[in-house]
């Protein structure tokens, strides 16, 4: 089942969507999409195996996505987290959760854990970023403060991620030339309290694996299946 509607953050709309067995239940996976063409629809990728497992889910358009996504320039890091909390705080179960971020997401979704209760983080091709950058609007110099080299290293999820104690996947495309392997080589390092923690890396996948992994079953079981353990 689905229930789709809108919340209104500093007087912006947002799209919103919760699906499971019983709507009236509130979510305890939350799904922070990505930048570039990511919306709500990317909780599709996995949704029907959760669903089926009894796991309810929320995803969201953040500001500069969905019907918003020609306004790209005027969002940021800083606005993204924060359209994330007010949904989660306000549409989420009070339950510890599981936490899904994509590519962009992931920053935002490891920022969540100085915010709120969470027992998974499931990170898909994970990008951080230079602690410079988070104020700035994506049109206002926010790309070319992320192209400085290593400047990801200065992110402040690295430390809240430290601290961390729950279980953490992270699945990243073995073709992925977006994020760099010392990215996930940093969140591996990083993580030494999860209580299990594994990194799945999807053979011939590049970085916009939902689409790669519609054409590809198999993969994309595996992938489900191991977002639903990790989601339980």
């Amino acid at each position: 089942m689905q229930k789709a509607f809108s919340f209104n953050f500093e007087g912006q709309d947002h799209d919103a969507v919760v699906i499971g067995k019983d709507i009236s239940v509130s979510p305890i996976f939350v799904l922070i999409h990505g930048g570039g063409a990511g919306s709500k629809e990317r909780i599709y990728t996995f949704s029907d195996l959760l669903e089926e497992r009894g796991i309810n889910m929320l995803a969201f358009d953040q500001s500069g996505a969905g019907k918003d996504k020609d306004n790209i320039k005027r969002s940021s890091l800083e606005r993204r987290t924060n359209e994330s909390n007010y949904a989660i705080k306000n549409f989420a179960s009070k339950e510890p959760l599981v936490v899904c971020g994509s590519s962009m997401g992931g920053e935002i979704a490891l920022r969540t854990l100085a915010f709120f209760d969470v027992k998974s983080l499931v990170l898909f091709c994970p990008a951080i970023y230079s602690e410079k950058a988070f104020p700035i609007k994506f049109g206002e110099g926010f790309t070319e403060i992320i192209r400085e080299p290593d400047s990801w290293k200065t992110s402040a999820a690295l430390g809240l991620l430290e601290k961390f104690e729950g279980k953490l996947l992270i699945i990243i495309g073995a073709f992925d030339t977006v994020i760099p392997s010392d990215v996930i080589d940093a969140l591996d390092k990083h993580s030494p309290n999860v209580s299990k923690k594994e990194i799945h890396r999807i053979p011939g996948c590049p970085h916009r694996y939902q689409e790669w992994l519609a054409e590809h079953p198999n993969e994309l079981q595996k992938v489900c299946e191991k977002v639903a353990d990790y989601s339980l």
